[in-house]
């Protein structure tokens, strides 16, 4: 499988990270995910940088403990993706200040719900990963027969809103709350 999760912004460029998740790989004692970032000029299109994604999770671990270092009152981080809460998560444990500060993250990764349940991340606000592939699926089969000339997704078209789920130690492992925690592996 392939994730990309492209970004843009305004002066400081295009990027897109690629993810690819081969379960099988373990079975060849290799990673299972495997994952690069690539930075474009903003205006040109040039390709500035390319980084392995493990080095981008181990650079968000040490801004978010270089955030901690700096000040010493805080009590909260708000993370915005997955990899950055399992981040700031390691940064608060390695400065033993799991309980002090509260670490609140979007996604449910396997790290980041385990995270949850040993009290480094106080909540988690998920998503239903896999009611929302499965509703891409269906919208992009009904646009292309909708549209057999394949003219492009024009902007602005409908987006199917799906709820989100707060994930705490308390609901985390109830079974209304599965959808919403990402697998480790896909299921073949």
């Amino acid at each position: 499988m392939l994730l990309a999760m492209p970004a843009w912004s305004p002066g400081l460029g295009v990027g897109a990270k690629l993810v690819t998740v081969y379960p099988q790989n373990q079975r060849l004692g290799l990673p299972s995910i495997h994952g690069v970032y690539v930075l474009m000029h903003a205006a040109t299109g040039r390709p500035e940088a390319v980084l392995d994604a493990g080095e981008l999770t181990a650079r968000r671990t040490a801004a978010a403990s270089a955030l901690i270092t700096g000040n010493p009152d805080l009590t909260a981080i708000y993370a915005v993706s997955g990899p950055e809460g399992e981040g700031a998560a390691a940064a608060v444990e390695e400065a033993g200040k799991s309980g002090q500060i509260k670490v609140y993250s979007y996604d449910a990764t396997p790290a980041q719900v385990e995270a949850l349940r040993a009290g480094t991340i106080t909540a988690l606000l998920a998503q239903p990963s896999a009611l929302i592939g499965a509703e891409a699926v269906k919208a992009a089969v009904a646009y292309v027969s909708a549209h057999p000339n394949r003219e492009p997704v024009p902007a602005g078209t409908d987006v199917n809103e799906l709820a989100l789920k707060v994930l705490d130690k308390d609901n985390v492992d109830k079974p209304e709350s599965a959808d919403y925690i990402y697998a480790a592996t896909c299921k073949a």
